[in-house]
């Protein structure tokens, strides 16, 4: 059974105004642990990656096929052979490095 032990902040609060890659703007988001268990991260150093899984509370489960980046000229494809937000599940994997 998972249970959340924390949530992601991001200024980005609207999915269709997120950036489709990585690389493309993307503004920082910081990983907030719940207190009880930030004991959990004694040790770690800045620049350590941590892998999270997220919940994609805003996706739509419904959506299994989308154009590539939003463009019609491309063909559909599944999102899982994207990186749609919406997925029939919404559980998600995401590195994030720690800075502080």
């Amino acid at each position: 059974m998972l249970r959340p032990i924390g949530w992601v902040e991001s200024p980005v609060t609207d999915p269709s105004e997120a950036a489709r890659q990585g690389d493309e703007g993307t503004p920082n988001c910081w990983l907030v642990l719940d207190a009880d268990v930030r004991p959990a991260i004694d040790g770690l150093k800045p620049d350590d990656d941590i892998v999270a899984l997220t919940w994609l509370h805003l996706a739509d489960r419904t959506v299994l096929r989308v154009h590539p980046r939003g463009d019609t000229s491309r063909p559909m494809r599944g999102v899982f052979a994207t990186r749609s937000q919406h997925r029939p599940m919404r559980l998600s994997g995401y590195d994030f490095i720690r800075k502080s």
